[in-house]
């Protein structure tokens, strides 16, 4: 019998279909009996509990839940801070939880299994005692605020990055943890004197240094970095959306078993579909939980705005983002830039959540009143900061929902700088944009000079040759209508 825990809080009474979805995955590609452990707490409810226990008897596997105490030594503020909830240190309770199991895998909530789980149990791990992805964090650390960065330094810097492991996917020895560790208690020491960046799996890769075994890829492949789907991969569903409506193969993928498991409620849209993927990755509920008990930092209410509108809550967004108190601080120098800079974002995602509510005008209000708040004209685009290219970008595209062409090239012609390869990214965009507004406004010679300036920076040239195409039609009815 194969030993598999999952670590879940529910605060919202949903996220558990995730889980199941995750546990169905498992069972549709073994024949091996398997022992599901839960760690959770009071929020799973009654009725998902019941419905992860129908799930395992109808397959003729077993389940236990475990609901794991509240540890007021735990700063919830900080945990949260994070952007995790409780459930993030669940996975640290499991060798004082499970006495009478000696080997255990643990699986995050968001794995999708699209091999056999027995592959991973029978991996050999040597003298390790916990075996795992190798996953140093991206520059080494995560940005967190000064507290934090102050007393996580010792830390990240005695850090071997060679062997530091991802939590998603882990295969542990418990016997051994049991008899060398006191996992709970060391954790809590851990979190204490470093403080909180990837908490659980900070500590783990503290405690475990030395002793940890590096698992092949293809048991935690992160769907962001392998979207292609291959058999045997387990899929650590790091789908980062944005807000086009699109699927990728892993998307389907992740689809297919969610439709076809008993968690599947009812048909879905593509958008629905979109937004049943979002909710699984986005950070939104700790943040939402935080403002509950805290006045959130500009970071804070921005991340949380950003996840309401990918869940297609505008009025929810808008209410948030709007609490943020626009500083209106001037030095020698004028308007503080990284000020103007925040409050631009911030106004640029709430004219985003009246755009989407059919609000476009009072969008582009508020948009123009953010872009006249810096000393006389905006700054050239030239010296812009690619924030403001984003939201010169958008400004765009709100004048051109309200057929205003003539701003709409204006505010495009705002986002296109060539410096950066990000910037290269948006002058792209910008240029196919101003291309649309040159067609619409019938003036083909500047439809003409944008295209020859996105031919030198696009790289997708099958998609600019459209371009093109179109404006030869253009060229062709005009020269039609002057013969008639």
């Amino acid at each position: 019998m194969i030993e598999i825990a999952y670590a879940v809080h529910d605060f919202f009474g949903d996220y558990y279909n995730y889980l199941g979805v995750s546990m169905f995955s498992v069972m549709e590609n073994t024949e091996t009996s398997l022992r599901f452990h839960i760690l959770c707490d009071r929020t799973l409810t009654d009725e998902a509990r019941n419905d992860l226990a129908g799930l395992c008897e109808s397959r003729g596997h077993r389940i236990c839940f475990y609901d794991i105490p509240e540890d007021d030594r735990i700063s919830k503020v900080r945990l949260f801070r994070s952007g995790y909830t409780e459930g993030i240190l669940y996975r640290l309770h499991m060798p004082e939880l499970l006495p009478d199991v000696s080997r255990i895998i643990y699986l995050d909530a968001d794995i999708l299994a699209n091999g056999d789980i027995l592959d991973l149990w029978e991996t050999g791990t040597g003298d390790a005692i916990i075996a795992g992805l190798w996953d140093p964090p991206l520059f080494g650390y995560k940005p967190v605020d000064e507290t934090e960065e102050s007393l996580l330094m010792p830390f990240w810097e005695k850090t071997d990055w060679n062997e530091y492991i991802n939590s998603g996917v882990l295969l542990l020895d418990l016997e051994r943890i049991r008899n060398e560790h006191d996992l709970w208690e060391e954790s809590i020491d851990f979190l204490d004197k470093y403080g909180f960046a990837y908490p659980d799996q900070d500590v783990i890769n503290y405690l475990f240094r030395g002793k940890k075994y590096i698992l092949p890829a293809r048991f935690n492949s992160f769907s962001k970095n392998f979207p292609s789907v291959e058999k045997g991969v387990f899929y650590h569903y790091t789908y980062m959306a944005g807000e086009k409506d699109r699927l990728d193969d892993i998307d389907r993928l992740y689809l297919s078993y969610y439709e076809r498991s008993p968690f599947y409620k009812n048909e879905l849209d593509k958008k629905e579909k979109t937004r049943f993927l979002k909710r699984l990755k986005d950070h939104t509920e700790p943040y939402l939980r935080l403002s509950e008990m805290t006045k959130l930092n500009y970071e804070e209410i921005s991340k949380l705005g950003w996840g309401l509108y990918l869940r297609g809550e505008y009025d929810r967004a808008i209410d948030i983002l709007s609490k943020y108190t626009y500083q209106d601080t001037k030095d020698k120098n004028g308007l503080e830039h990284k000020e103007y800079i925040r409050n631009l974002f911030i106004t640029g995602l709430i004219a985003k959540s009246l755009h989407k509510l059919d609000r476009t005008r009072e969008a582009v209000e508020r948009l123009e009143k953010a872009f006249a708040r810096t000393a006389g004209e905006a700054p050239s685009y030239i010296g812009r900061d690619i924030c403001e290219m984003h939201q010169s970008d958008l400004l765009g595209d709100l004048y051109y929902a309200l057929g205003r062409y003539e701003d709409a090239e204006k505010a495009y012609l705002g986002a296109v700088y060539f410096e950066t390869p990000d910037k290269r990214r948006q002058a792209t965009a910008s240029l196919e944009h101003l291309i649309r507004c040159a067609l619409k406004a019938g003036n083909i010679r500047s439809a003409e000079k944008y295209y020859h300036m996105l031919q030198s920076v696009s790289l997708d040239t099958g998609r600019s040759k459209i371009f093109g195409l179109q404006i030869e039609i253009a060229r062709n009815k005009e020269k039609d209508h002057y013969k008639e």
